[in-house]
């Protein structure tokens, strides 16, 4: 009898040590736990930081894409109207350079009517005075 008293004392004190053993490693586990809760919320609130920046960059970068398309845009017009300008500007230089060329034609025009008009006059008076 004894002896299965001792045998069951040395069970139960095994079982003891057993579960004090499953305690201590039940502690360790429930401060890793804490622990790595607490790594968790930590990366979680560094991630919401990140993604702020990360969304107004992406917004920003909407934005610039934007401008870019109208700056794009801006510059092809500005194209098409430099070189409508050059059209009009050598239209322009034909048209003075032409009426250059007319008013010379002009003058010479008038200075031979000038000059046939006082050649009838001369006439005139050179044939009354006959």
């Amino acid at each position: 009898m004894q002896k299965i008293r001792k045998i069951l004392n040395e069970k139960a004190h095994q079982d003891l040590d057993a579960i004090e053993l499953l305690e201590r490693q039940l502690k360790i586990v429930k401060r890793k736990k804490i622990h790595s809760d607490k790594e968790l919320n930590k990366l979680s609130s560094k991630r919401i930081e990140l993604k702020v920046p990360s969304e107004q960059a992406q917004s920003d970068r909407i934005l610039l894409e934007e401008r870019l398309e109208i700056h794009l845009k801006q510059e092809q017009d500005l194209g098409n109207t430099q070189s409508e300008l050059k059209e009009v500007s050598n239209r322009l230089k034909d048209a003075k350079w032409n009426y250059e060329v007319l008013f010379q034609k002009y003058q010479v025009l008038e200075k031979n009517t000038r000059e046939y008009r006082n050649q009838f006059e001369h006439q005139l008076l050179k044939s009354q005075a006959r």
